[in-house]
């Protein structure tokens, strides 16, 4: 009988299970690919290449390829190459020595010649131009059906298969008629190198691997033995022991091809097909492309299949060329794990080692037949499901040439029935799918083309430049093809031949490939998804379903491993330990699909951008997912800040990943991670201004600066620059000269065509050399990557600001401007100044207004009286424009000449207004955006009125201004009412009150430093209070209470400050006469003018306030005293009483212009660089310049610091602070920092989680995370109280129920005592604001 086990048994056993789960999973995810190389094994040699100059002959031409009865599906129409004797113009040659990677010149020239639209001319003046110019020449390269190709070659293992597999089978006139020999010829001879051998890739140094096979298919595409070309190939072979020497997929090729024996070449049973699928060690498990290589590999390992050799003349001959022995003198068996030095790059594992030797054992004393036989029919019924589902694709160009091989012995071969058979025709009839010719020859690409990927970025980059509209029929041909090419296949998958769910998935090529990729799919869903929202796809565009959409996200959700991350093909299946069993020396940790930055990176964007649109569907799984996948991103950071990139050459590329990917699930750009990638790239910024890497740095894992690239004229390209540049731009790195440094060297680079020319490889995954990207492809989607950043450099640094900053930046300017005299405007230079400016915003509105116009959702209710008000107002702007003009009496050329400074103010007007339209207009952006010109139309009155009382040339300016003020206040009318046309009331008033508070919000972090609490109302009666809408709802918060609050009216003719510190300074003492949260409620009526005083009056009898005011002009005063009167309505003057004692003191009469307090002197320019400083160096930006500052301030995230940190800088401090992260260890800087200057904040846990709750809710973020809960944030307080307590010296404040005066005073008070106050020099400076 079977005892059951103890209860302490059980524990004990749980206890090591969980012990020995949490130590496999400790570290780095097992995705991680490892930290730099020892020395001692990096790479040492260097490709050093010849200059053979061979042309490739005239006549060839690309074509759309066109289906076949033989395919079980209808192709994608990719480009495929005919031969035209005759045709087309002469080729240039080819130099290698100079850039072994071609140029695509002959596509090009052919997609050139096709073009009937114009051509690109004339030199870019700014980067938009540079932008749009590559756009127009890359526009004339786009195929018929809305792709991109191009040469997408690099690997030189994949054209000696294709040549081998056609030799083999007696049809390589077939396959590969005379030209095509020649043209493989001319690229063959074009890469040989000086030692006389082939690399691996394009541009690596010559291997055993590379010459051995290429040597081959250039003797059976008609190269004698004797030419010179083939005895330093031989030389080379034989240097380094033969082909003896080759490793195990050189073998194999040779092996087929009765070259080599059987016997030397390492087992791949079938039988390993047929373990059930729970074996942890099922070929079902490994990565796709490892499999679908070794399934063909293995069926032809079983039949043991070997072409004639001794019949043939040119196989007899390689038996005696490819060995240093005579070939009936090898001892096969003793090379069967032999490998040269030169091409070791994963020796094999002693355990695989070990296991292929029991193997060997296994095979020697022979399989049995019955189980070899079940295991060689399934491989081959896999191999014909594999041919159906892809339509004879296949998933790479290795495992094509396989089949193309295996269907002919499979069909009987070599006979003439195996010619014939349909499999075999269908391989041969989409081996052109695989083909390209360059200057450089004829080669075989890494895939069927790169068109999806490439397309998808095109599209991409034309939406980040806002041109789609201007390249209109581009932008939808892309559009079409994307929406064709998504894959629609295999909904529930083929788990008999372990293929997961595909449906929804892009391809990195076509849609017939069947194998979509996680990043692809991902870059194409963000095409698809941004492009969908404009007019011209809406309206002419390719209909595409939103199940279609739900269907990728689904995809996308699925795709996610278990660390987080996201693979390539699919779930990753297995374990880091398969890598023991890895059989092949040339190719590193291709065992299972890892997770990757890259890959992770897309999804996680392409998934947020996705809830962006449809936020009801998978919310919560998406957002899930987005955050695992920072988590993985974060745990794959380096140690030197910077990312791995495995799928791009090689850090830039991991950089711009990793930083995108963090910044899309929520990350401050401030954060650590970032931190720390931005100082890494600008560590590594060449004296050009750029970046550059080469394939060393994938093989090294390090990145190394060279002197020069192929290509370039310096170690910098132009790819890696634009990736660099995109990560540190979406870092918003501070550093704006090197983004223009690096900027200009892209622009420097561009050619007069609108193309950058070619330079090194840019695509260079470390893991797979198979899938290596030549720039052939750099010249495609890489020049797409281009495109974003081009752009976006000539706009402010900032990225963000949103569109309701716009009326903030209005009334930002207005408060400027009002710094100055009235005086100062009378003048003629001034008043000539003001006029060109009310100018060139009306001409600016005209345009934008227009535009706006032709982008209207076309879903809104009665959207044609919005359409209408618009027409009206772009009219009103133009009439107004030329009364401007009339009024100067000046000509139209007089008004280019405006002050250089208001051309900032214009881009930033543009960014608010036009941003990218995928952005804009949406139903409930499109009502944010006209909100925001409502209430910029009642701050711009405000600028009229107060321009009216100005005197001065011109001499009819005030009553112009009148009009201007007018006209503004029945815009903002008129817009108002037809908004309500369109939407419900209730979305109207709360966006026009959301407006109104965000623009308060601002201006008061800005330029007040107040907490918010201040009113800006409109001197008009459109204020504030008629978009308030009564809220029945209870919130549940205990801490408000019922009592309302009395109103209070602060009226001044200036800024109104020191009206109301002095009434809050005032209501201070009665603060126990208010509940919590419920003084009175203060609305600032500033830059009040006399013709205001009844309304505000009025307004005051309405709601029974106290009105208090400081008003210099003794007529405003008199006026507001009288209607005060009138009206019933309390009043007190502030300011009387004390200027006439003044007046009496000094025996002088007052002035009685407002604002006299403000001098642009020398102390004001440094409380100018004290908040520019603050700005700059807000949320632990910059450590390394914290020295310059007076004043540190830190504490947990809302609690207070900026608000503070700029009430202290207006006080003539510089002012840094940092956010403090439970368990992130602050920057060196703070611990040096002097101690008395540092200032903890502190908050109550319970008012810091509603803040927060409140934040989230803004951003339409969950407030369910830990970020908010209570819990979490008592935790995080403990932690910060307890690094307060570790730093005595450190002064510590209380934020919960203290302002910031009282703060400010607090910290002045402080430093007073340790004799630091005047530390800054400015805090008592009388013309700070």
């Amino acid at each position: 009988m079977v005892r059951a086990p103890e209860p302490l048994e059980a524990a004990v056993a749980g206890g090591v299970c969980v012990a020995l789960f949490a130590w496999l999973r400790r570290g780095r995810p097992a995705s991680y690919p490892g930290d730099a190389i020892p020395e001692s094994s990096r790479l040492k040699r260097s490709a050093t290449f010849q200059a053979a100059g061979l042309k490739v002959e005239k006549g060839w031409a690309p074509v759309e390829e066109e289906s076949s009865d033989l395919l079980p599906h209808k192709v994608s129409g990719q480009q495929v190459w005919v031969f035209k004797p005759g045709s087309g113009g002469e080729n240039p040659s080819f130099n290698a020595a100079e850039n072994p990677n071609s140029a695509d010149i002959i596509f090009r020239l052919a997609k050139l010649q096709e073009w009937k639209g114009p051509h690109p001319d004339g030199s870019p003046k700014d980067v938009l131009g540079a932008a749009r110019k590559g756009f127009n020449f890359y526009q004339m390269l786009q195929c018929k059906d809305g792709q991109w190709a191009g040469d997408y070659g690099g690997p030189h293992f994949l054209l000696p298969g294709f040549v081998i597999a056609a030799y083999i089978t007696g049809h390589l006139d077939t396959i590969f008629p005379a030209p095509h020999q020649k043209a493989i010829q001319v690229y063959l001879l074009n890469h040989q190198q000086e030692d006389g051998g082939w690399g691996s890739h394009i541009e690596s140094p010559s291997t055993m691997f590379g010459t051995v096979i290429n040597y081959v298919a250039l003797r059976l595409v008609g190269v004698k033995s004797q030419e010179p070309a083939c005895d330093k190939a031989r030389a080379f072979m034989h240097q380094h022991g033969g082909a003896l020497y080759a490793p195990s997929w050189a073998k194999f090729w040779l092996a087929v091809l009765g070259v080599y024996e059987w016997e030397g070449i390492a087992p791949v049973p079938p039988e390993m097909w047929l373990l059930p699928q729970w074996f942890p060690l099922h070929p079902g498990r490994f990565w796709c492309h490892c499999r679908m290589v070794y399934l063909p590999m293995c069926w032809l390992y079983a039949r043991r299949f070997s072409y004639s050799a001794l019949q043939d003349p040119l196989t007899v001959a390689l038996r005696s060329e490819l060995y240093t022995e005579k070939y009936g003198d090898i001892d096969w068996r003793r090379h069967v794990h032999s490998v040269a030095d030169i091409d070791n790059y994963s020796p094999l594992n002693p355990v695989m080692r070990l296991l292929q030797d029991v193997l060997l054992v296994y095979e020697r004393f022979g399989p049995w037949k019955w189980l070899r036989q079940l295991s060689c029919d399934f491989a081959l019924e896999y191999i014909h499901s594999e041919d159906v589902e892809t339509n004879y694709l296949t998933i790479g160009p290795v495992s094509k040439a396989l089949h193309l091989l295996v269907s002919w012995v499979a069909a009987g071969g070599p006979g003439e029935s195996a010619s014939k058979s349909r499999s075999f025709q269908a391989h041969i009839a989409r081996v052109p799918a695989y083909l390209w010719v360059a200057e450089d020859g004829m080669k075989v690409q890494g895939y069927n083309g790169s068109m999806a990927w490439d397309t998808s970025f095109a599209v991409q980059a034309a939406v980040e430049t806002d041109l789609v509209d201007e390249f209109k029929e581009m932008s939808k041909k892309a559009w079409g093809w994307l929406v064709r090419e998504q894959v629609r296949s295999l909904p529930q998958g083929d788990w008999k031949h372990w293929r997961q769910p595909i449906q929804g998935g892009w391809g990195f090529s076509t849609a017939e490939q069947a194998w979509p990729v996680s990043d692809t799919t991902a870059e194409a869903f963000k095409a698809v998804l941004q492009l969908r929202k404009f007019a011209c796809i809406q309206t002419e565009g390719e209909h595409m379903p939103d199940q279609h959409l739900f269907d990728t996200a689904r995809f996308l959700l699925s795709y996610q491993n278990n660390d987080g991350g996201w693979a390539t093909y699919e779930n990753t299946r297995g374990w880091k330990w398969y890598e023991l069993m890895n059989p092949s020396e040339v190719f590193g940790d291709i065992m299972i699909d890892y997770s990757y930055v890259e890959c992770s990176a897309s999804a996680m964007q392409a998934l947020a951008l996705f809830s962006e649109q449809f936020p009801t569907h998978r919310r919560r799984e998406i957002a899930t997912a987005i955050r695992r996948g920072a988590r993985f991103i974060e745990a794959m950071q380096r140690a030197d800040g910077s990312w791995y990139g495995c799928w791009g050459n090689c850090f830039t590329y991991g950089c711009w990943f990793g930083v995108e990917g963090l910044l899309c699930a929520g990350r401050s750009k401030s954060c650590s991670a970032i931190r720390r990638c931005v100082q890494f790239l600008l560590g590594k910024q060449a004296a050009d201004g750029g970046w550059g890497e080469d394939f060393a740095n994938c093989f090294n894992r390090d990145y190394a600066v060279r002197e020069k690239l192929y290509g370039c004229d310096s170690g910098s390209t132009v790819v890696q620059t634009s990736w660099a540049l995109l990560a540190l731009m979406a870092a918003d790195c501070q550093e704006s000269t090197a983004v223009q440094r690096g900027v200009q060297l892209l622009l420097r680079r561009q050619l007069a065509s609108g193309d950058w020319a070619q330079e090194n490889i840019a695509g260079v995954p470390s893991l797979v050399a198979s899938a290596e990207l030549q720039d052939g492809d750099a010249a495609v989607s890489f020049r797409s990557f281009r495109m974003p950043y081009l752009f976006a450099v000539d706009l402010p640094m900032r990225s963000d600001v949103t569109l309701k900053l716009s009326a903030a930046d209005e009334l930002q300017k207005l408060q400027g401007e009002m710094q100055a005299t009235p005086a100062a405007w009378a003048t003629d230079i001034d008043g000539l100044a003001h006029v060109r400016r009310h100018c060139q915003t009306l001409l600016f509105l005209a345009e934008t207004y227009s535009q706006v116009k032709t982008q209207l959702p076309r879903d809104l209710h009665q959207a044609g009286k919005v359409e209408e008000k618009l027409t009206w107002l772009a009219e009103q702007c133009e009439d107004a424009t030329e009364k401007s003009k009339a009024l100067l009496g000046r000509t139209a050329e007089d008004f280019i000449s405006a002050p250089k400074y208001y051309y900032s103010e214009l881009r930033l007007r543009r960014r608010c207004l036009l941003p990218a339209r995928d952005q804009v207009y949406g139903r409930p952006e499109f009502l944010s955006f006209l909100a925001t010109e409502v209430v910029a139309f009642l701050r711009m009155e405000e600028r009229f009125k107060l321009l009216m009382h100005t005197t001065g040339p011109p001499e009819n300016a005030p009553e112009y201004w009148e009009t201007c003020g007018r006209l503004a206040h029945q815009s903002a009318v008129e817009l108002t009412a037809a908004m309500m046309s369109s939407f419900e009331m209730r979305q109207v008033v709360r966006e026009l009150q959301e407006v109104l508070k965000e623009e308060r919000r601002v201006c008061n972090e800005l330029l007040d430093g107040t907490t918010g609490r201040v009113r800006f109302a409109s001197s008009t009666s459109f204020r504030e209070e008629e978009f308030e809408e009564e809220d029945d709802e209870d919130d549940g918060d205990g801490d408000y209470c019922s009592v309302i609050a009395k109103p209070v009216f602060v009226v001044s003719d200036c800024t109104g400050e020191s009206a109301e510190r002095t009434v809050r300074c005032a209501l201070g003492q009665f603060g126990h006469c208010f509940e919590r949260n419920c003084q009175a409620e203060i609305t600032t009526f500033r830059f009040a003018t006399s013709s205001m005083m009844e309304d505000i009056a009025c307004q005051a009898k309405q709601r029974g306030a106290f009105v208090l005011f400081t008003l210099v002009d003794p007529v405003a005063n008199v006026l507001l005293e009288k209607y005060c009167e009138e009206y019933s309505v309390k009043c007190h003057d502030l300011w009387s009483p004390l200027l006439e004692k003044l007046e009496g003191y000094f025996d002088a009469s007052r002035l009685g212009v407002p604002g006299r307090r403000q001098f642009a002197d020398e102390n004001y320019m440094k409380l100018v660089e004290c908040i520019e400083y603050t700005r700059l160096f807000d949320d632990g930006v910059h450590p390394h310049r914290w020295a310059e500052a007076d004043i540190m301030i830190i504490g947990p995230s809302r609690s207070g610091k900026t608000p503070l940190s700029f009430f202290m800088a207006q006080r003539g401090y510089k002012v840094a602070n940092y956010p403090l992260v439970v368990g992130e260890t602050p920057p060196e800087e703070l611990w040096t920092f002097p101690k008395d200057c540092v200032f903890a904040l502190n908050i109550d846990a319970k008012k810091l989680a509603s803040i927060r709750s409140a934040r989230m809710k803004s951003l339409n973020m969950s407030s369910h995370s830990n970020y908010a809960k209570q819990s979490a944030i008592r935790e995080e307080l403990e932690w910060c109280k307890k690094l307060y307590r570790s730093n005595p010296r450190w002064k510590v404040l209380d934020t919960t129920d203290t302002g910031i005066e009282e703060n400010c005073a607090t910290i002045l008070k402080h430093l007073d005592r340790v004799g630091l106050a005047g530390r800054a020099g400015n805090a008592d400076n009388p013309s700070a604001i």
